[in-house]
């Protein structure tokens, strides 16, 4: 008589949770370690100061962390450096969901790092011709008013943008121009505008910007 064969059992997986922890990526160059001291939505209780400390990531400048959420949707936060200097958003605290962010210089995106770069979308009045075209110029091409490598580009939506790797913490001034300082941009009055300034965040980071008048029209 065959014997009848003793059936596999296959265990059943336990699913792994989703959306419970919260992994934070985080660009302070002023501190050689840096610390995160917080407290889970819906507690009262912080970490005892100054927190856990951050681990070297694979993001050059970046320290980072992952933090086991529970049921809490997120976490508040401040950062320091474990000698008594705090990043507290102007004692404000920051506040993360569950997911993966990286902040650098006050300015917290989704996602894993990104490079340095400012995207500049700018909104031209209706008297610019079609074709454009339209320029960035400014201390970063020793103010060129018709630099090819900085010209933008115009959308199907009709705003113009260009996309440049400025290293965050570089202070810049610019404006824009048809060309020329003859149809620089200018107040809605016609009078001359002072240099737009920037300072960028870090990251990937999006300006929306309007000009009001060209000096020529």
């Amino acid at each position: 008589m065959t014997p009848t064969p003793t059936p596999t059992v296959t265990p059943t997986p336990t699913a792994t949770p989703t959306g419970n922890t919260a992994t934070i990526y985080y660009k302070n160059t002023a501190y050689s370690s840096s610390y995160i001291h917080y407290k889970l939505d819906g507690a009262t209780v912080w970490t005892t100061a100054p927190g856990e400390q951050l681990q070297a990531s694979s993001f050059p400048g970046y320290k980072s962390i992952t933090i086991q959420l529970g049921t809490a949707a997120g976490l508040t936060a401040a950062f320091n450096n474990g000698s008594g200097t705090w990043d507290n958003n102007g004692s404000s605290n920051y506040h993360f969901a569950a997911g993966t962010w990286s902040l650098v210089n006050g300015s917290i995106s989704a996602g894993e790092p990104q490079a340095d770069s400012v995207t500049f979308r700018v909104n031209v009045p209706a008297s610019t011709p079609a074709s454009g075209p339209v320029y960035l110029t400014g201390t970063f091409n020793s103010w060129n008013a018709a630099d090819p490598a900085y010209q933008l580009t115009k959308g199907s939506d009709g705003v113009y943008s260009i996309t440049l790797s400025l290293p965050a913490g570089t202070a810049v001034q610019y404006k824009f121009t048809r060309g020329a300082w003859t149809n620089v941009e200018v107040n809605s009055n016609g009078s001359d505008i002072s240099n737009r300034a920037l300072t960028p965040a870090g990251g990937a980071q999006t300006v929306n910007l309007t000009v009001q008048r060209w000096k020529d029209l």
